[in-house]
């Protein structure tokens, strides 16, 4: 149980730090939408634009390494023997 535990502690704090990469690696909170400036075809001045888009940030990288931390402890606190039944020869 306790090399599950690290196993799955190290793979928690792997893809938490991937998924953060792979969509944006944002060094501030977590954002749900995004502002672009843009040139309105019309009148040729720039203005802000408001897009949704899901960029997150240092926020969840921390939860996310929290939580393979939280694991990789409770693992030490687990008994390396495995529990045998009684009776059974």
């Amino acid at each position: 149980m306790r090399k599950f535990l690290q196993t799955v502690a190290v793979g928690l704090a792997a893809a938490s730090l991937l998924v953060w990469l792979a969509l944006g690696s944002n060094v501030i909170w977590t954002r749900t939408s995004v502002t672009k400036w843009q040139k309105d075809p019309v009148t040729e001045i720039e203005g802000p634009v408001i897009e949704k888009k899901f960029v997150p940030g240092i926020d969840l990288l921390v939860l996310g390494l929290a939580g393979a931390l939280a694991l990789f402890v409770g693992s030490v606190f687990v008994s390396k023997t495995e529990n045998k039944s009684i009776g059974s020869s």
